[in-house]
């Protein structure tokens, strides 16, 4: 390849970070990159790929005129071999550790020596969020466990939703009250790093954790966006991803049993 590889954003944070995944594939084959990713997330990129050039995207930088030039998900279709040659690593993203320690510092206060479980309940996908999204009031056989501290990871609007639960089933859910949740995503890397388990559903949260490499329970909608496949518990892109999939459209009852069940065995076994 003559001259540097300009892989262009598109679509949203969550896919700027699963094509992130493929970063260290390409630099293995001595390919100069240059990635296009959303703001907000160029500060973790930078930090977790040293050796590609990150811009930001609707910044004054611009690819270079000899760079070939495909969007961020063309990379499988470039890579010829890609089905054989990818093979994600845990981890892949790294947070800012002071960030991270601080945050850590005061989950620890407050967890009191409990394991800390970041949750995330709905996306904001227009068209296909509602079937994605587990409503909040639907987790009360999760959150009735008193043996962990509950972290908001959710974001967007959540304070009237977690008094809700609050008043309704006595669930505790922490909200880091200066932490932007959509807006500081550095920060937010850091939040999730700090945690001993996640469950979400797919969205963001997702992506964040399973590239951080944190044990992670993927709440999964009968028929998923491509990536996630279509059967089974593991994920092709994070191997800390367990999924926990939905036997009927719109009903997610075996998977708020399953994730219950399997959860009161994690906390006996920490």
């Amino acid at each position: 390849l003559a001259g540097p590889l300009f892989i262009r954003a598109e679509q949203g944070v969550g896919d700027h970070l699963i094509w992130s995944t493929q970063i260290p594939l390409l630099l293995e084959r001595g390919i100069d990159i240059v990635f296009e990713a959303d703001p907000r997330l160029t500060s973790m990129l930078s930090r977790s790929f040293p050796k590609a050039k990150i811009i930001a995207e609707g910044s004054a930088l611009k690819a270079p005129q000899t760079a070939k030039q495909i969007g961020m998900a063309s990379v499988p279709y470039f890579l010829a071999d890609w089905e054989k040659s990818f093979k994600p690593d845990n981890r892949i993203f790294e947070s800012d550790p002071t960030v991270a320690q601080n945050i850590a510092d005061d989950l620890s206060d407050r967890a009191k020596g409990r394991p800390i479980i970041g949750i995330s309940w709905r996306s904001a996908r227009r068209k296909v969020g509602p079937r994605k999204s587990l409503p909040l009031d639907h987790w009360q056989p999760i959150l009735a466990n008193r043996d962990a501290l509950f972290v908001n990871l959710q974001y967007g609007e959540t304070d009237t939703e977690i008094a809700e639960i609050a008043a309704k089933f006595g669930a505790e859910i922490y909200t880091l009250p200066k932490l932007d949740r959509m807006n500081d995503l550095d920060d937010f890397a850091g939040l999730i790093d700090t945690l001993d388990l996640v469950i979400t559903t797919s969205n963001v949260t997702a992506h964040f954790a399973g590239g951080l490499g944190k044990p992670c329970w993927l709440a999964l909608q009968k028929t998923p966006i491509w990536y996630w496949g279509h059967e089974g518990k593991d994920s092709r892109f994070y191997p800390s991803i367990e999924i926990y999939r939905q036997d009927n459209i719109t009903d997610w009852s075996n998977v708020i049993t399953d994730i219950s069940s399997d959860l009161a065995i994690f906390l006996k076994s920490d």
